[in-house]
């Protein structure tokens, strides 16, 4: 920690509808690397090249980015994120949320635990049919995609072309609704970062649009809490006095930390989802939030029986996936982050088959 949270100050901004939750591309961990290799497999030599640091590519024609669109918006529509997480964002009251990545998963958990939920995205282009918004609110909160949606995959973020024009378009207010985005955001004191990579020089100029209505750049009426960590201690401070960030987190622990703490001062103002899940899925659910991932496996093989041929293949698989890890990770020959990629895999899967038990 870089310095003491004012927790009363963070609790309070949220109970009063003043602060945002903003969600970055870690949200979905291992993204961009995963649709380089879906995309090094489907393009060839058409995509030209890969810009980690920036989680951006190069195609080498118009056609190669037709392409990658379709296969982007069919990855992001199986995008899986921490179940568990994805209840507690949906369970404390934040009224307007920002996700940095085009799927649609944590519209999915609020439909799946029967809580209304406005949805919107950013797209430089005409939208076939424009969303009808109301101003978010306690009860009818909105999601904006800021990337666009895997439903309309023109409107994703691929390549610098993409990125110039959502740039252009968001620091100059175009294409982000006025009373139901830029009102909150303007409005919020506090604002929550989950998953974002701030050394990137476009998650700056976001940081910007943010402070865009301050005469001076240090936005001393906000609070900012991070998920994030930073590769120098250089970059880490100036983001510390250029932003006015109050504290950054190394971890989700922070996010935790901020539902335990909510939900013990006001638990009356918790949503209330209506759970879903069998008792069996929650076990396995449960086994799968503790890391015990044989024990999940081994749990969904005695009820083998009531998933359809399919994916009785895709638990076999997916054990095989795991043993597969545990054998590298002894071995000692693969890298931490390969290694965490593909547990992540497993753990996702696990969780899908875990809510077909009845």
């Amino acid at each position: 920690m870089n310095e003491q949270i004012n927790w009363d100050d963070i609790l309070a901004d949220i109970e009063e509808q003043q602060a945002v939750l903003l969600l970055g591309h870690g949200f979905l961990p291992g993204a961009h690397e995963a649709l380089h290799r879906s995309f090094s497999e489907k393009l060839g030599g058409k995509l030209l090249h890969f810009y980690q640091r920036d989680g951006l590519f190069l195609f080498a024609d118009n056609d190669a980015k037709t392409s990658a669109q379709k296969e982007a918006a069919r990855f992001y529509k199986n995008a899986l994120p921490d179940e568990a997480l994805l209840k507690k964002i949906a369970e404390l009251p934040f009224r307007l949320m920002v996700s940095a990545n085009p799927d649609r998963s944590l519209c999915d958990a609020f439909a799946r635990y029967r809580l209304p939920l406005q949805f919107d995205y950013y797209s430089s282009l005409p939208k076939e049919q424009e969303a009808a918004l109301a101003r978010p609110k306690l009860d009818n909160p909105l999601l904006f995609n800021l990337c666009g949606s895997y439903e309309d995959r023109k409107s994703l973020i691929l390549d610098y072309d993409d990125l110039f024009n959502l740039l252009k378009n968001l620091l100059a207010d175009l294409q982000v609704p006025l009373s139901e985005v830029r009102r909150p955001l303007h409005d919020a004191s506090t604002f929550i970062f989950v998953g974002f990579h701030f050394e990137r020089w476009y998650t700056q100029l976001f940081l910007r649009y943010l402070n865009q209505n301050d005469h001076q750049f240090s936005n001393n009426s906000r609070n900012y809490a991070l998920k994030t960590s930073f590769a120098d201690p250089e970059t880490q401070q100036f983001f510390l006095q250029q932003f006015n960030v109050k504290y950054i987190g190394a971890d989700l622990t922070f996010f935790e930390e901020l539902h335990r703490r909510f939900s013990e001062r006001n638990p009356g103002q918790l949503r209330k989802v209506v759970e879903t899940l069998s008792p069996t899925a929650t076990t396995v659910v449960q086994l799968v939030e503790r890391a015990d991932f044989a024990a999940a496996i081994a749990t969904l093989k005695i009820f083998n029986a009531q998933f359809d041929e399919p994916d009785q293949t895709l638990l076999t698989i997916t054990e095989g996936r795991y043993n597969h890890y545990l054998k590298d990770k002894s071995d000692g020959t693969v890298r931490q982050e390969d290694l965490d990629i593909a547990l992540n895999k497993v753990r996702l899967i696990l969780l899908e088959l875990a809510k077909k038990l009845k």
